[in-house]
């Protein structure tokens, strides 16, 4: 289990950007500004396998997404299992209440399975 656990460890987890819209980093105040996960093409993301031979066994390592915190930078958050959307039917919005700058970010929790040989 430790040789699992390292190897879960040294996964190259794939690093995920945040796409606001409407476009250019620029809202309008009490309007939706709308919020999406975006999953580069480097590293492994939620649902993909990373296969690692630990002593002659293939041991499968899949990354799985324990939730998003979307934090909007007004002082408002939101936990959820969403990686969002786009106009007009992405599922994660904020009307921000007043005009200003915001730094908005969205915190992934990763957890994991793996398999050995094969196995479930």
């Amino acid at each position: 289990m430790g040789l699992i656990l390292a190897a879960f460890h040294n996964t190259a987890w794939a690093l995920p950007s945040v796409h606001i819209q409407p476009e250019g980093n620029v809202t309008l105040v009490t309007l939706p500004t709308y919020f999406e996960v975006r999953w580069p093409d480097q590293g492994f993301q939620p649902g993909e396998i990373d296969p690692v031979n630990l002593m002659g066994f293939l041991v499968r390592i899949r990354p799985t997404n324990e939730g998003y915190t979307y934090i909007f930078g007004d002082g408002v958050t939101e936990q959820t299992d969403s990686g969002g959307g786009t106009y007009p039917d992405g599922d994660i919005t904020h009307a921000y209440p007043k005009g200003g700058r915001y730094n908005s970010r969205i915190d992934i929790t990763y957890g994991g399975e793996f398999s050995v040989n094969g196995g479930e």
